[in-house]
Order: C-alpha cells, then structure tokens, then sequence
C-alpha cells in the first residue's frame, strides 16, 4: 500500500492551475510553501529560470495562509502564475499528491 493509500485518482482532461484540484480536501498551507520551495530548488538545479520574486511571494501566500493572516491578492495571483508558468499541477502543491503529475508527464 502507498502512502498515498488505495484510492483512485481522476486525471483525466486536468490542466496545470487552478483547475487540476480535486474533490474538496484540507490544504496543508505549510507544506504548500515547502513543495513551492522544492520546485524552485529542482528549478534552479535543472539551470531554468523562473521569477524568484514570485516564487516567494507563492510561498509567503501559502506561509500566511498556514499562519491564518489574511489573504493577499496579490500573493495568490503570484501563486497562480507561478503554477501556469512552470507546469505544476496544485493537486501535488496543496496536498502532496503526485500521481496526476505523473500520469500527465508520461502522457507527452
């Protein structure tokens, strides 16, 4: 068994965004701005570029998310631009799950 559990995941017709999220689940914000932190790291050792002022303006979205502070605006745009951008999928961002990445990367 996975750590992921038996569960089926859909991912058919999802898109990188907003878009690609599941069935309404919880957010672990703090581990959200962890994986952000992660790609950005797998993005700068892969030598490609990528706004770093948006990257952590992602992260500080999802940090003052975990920390209850009121939304931002404009952090949560830079989130979302971050995910267009760079072809993540917010099912593996806000819930650590990476099976729709996955199935989508073995698809191209």
């Amino acid at each position: 068994m996975s750590a992921l559990g038996n569960e089926r995941s859909d991912c058919r017709g999802r898109k990188a965004g907003f878009g690609s999220m599941a069935s309404p689940r919880i957010i672990d914000w703090s581990a959200s701005a962890d994986r952000i932190e992660t790609i950005a790291d797998s993005l700068t050792n892969a030598g490609k570029a990528f706004d770093r002022v948006e990257t952590a303006r992602a992260a500080e979205y999802c940090r003052r998310r975990a920390a209850g502070k009121p939304e931002s605006e404009r952090a949560e745009i830079a989130l979302t631009e971050f995910v267009r951008a760079h072809h993540q999928l917010l099912d593996w961002i806000f819930y650590g799950d990476p099976r729709c990445m996955i199935a989508e990367l073995a698809g191209q």
